[in-house]
């Protein structure tokens, strides 16, 4: 297994624990068993678990499965793919700091840090289709 595809599986297992201690916060929070306002949680953990595990863990095992490009780089080229992990986690944790911190008294202009975070994670999820678009290909074929 490369690498690239254990790092991804350990950072996607990690946003799934996170993303689903976040929703159970926001659940006590929404039975009043704890004081504050963590509605912000409900659509970070969310973006955690639909994000954050499921399309890295879909990604990790595109990386791993798909078939071979060539003997001397089987993968491709590594950098597009290890460029689609930055940008799609540094998406991720900029989702979760300006979605909460907007809700808890940031100012108003932090909004363009969703817009950034955003973008991020379209571009790094673009790295990646990109990193893995060489190697559909026909059963048997080139």
């Amino acid at each position: 297994m490369p690498i690239l595809t254990r790092v991804v599986i350990r950072l996607a297992m990690l946003y799934l624990v996170v993303g689903l201690a976040m929703w159970i916060v926001y659940t006590l929070d929404q039975t009043e068993d704890i004081g504050g306002n963590w509605a912000a949680l409900r659509p970070v953990s969310i973006h955690l678990i639909t994000v954050g595990w499921l399309t890295q863990l879909i990604f990790a095992v595109i990386y791993w499965m798909f078939p071979i490009i060539s003997r001397t780089q089987p993968h491709g080229d590594e950098w597009i793919a290890w460029l689609g992990v930055f940008g799609l986690n540094l998406g991720l944790l900029f989702r979760a700091i300006f979605e909460i911190g907007l809700t808890q008294g940031l100012n108003p202009d932090a909004g363009w840090g969703l817009v950034g975070a955003g973008v991020l994670q379209w571009a790094g999820a673009t790295a990646w289709i990109i990193a893995a678009w060489g190697r559909v290909r026909e059963r048997g074929g080139k």
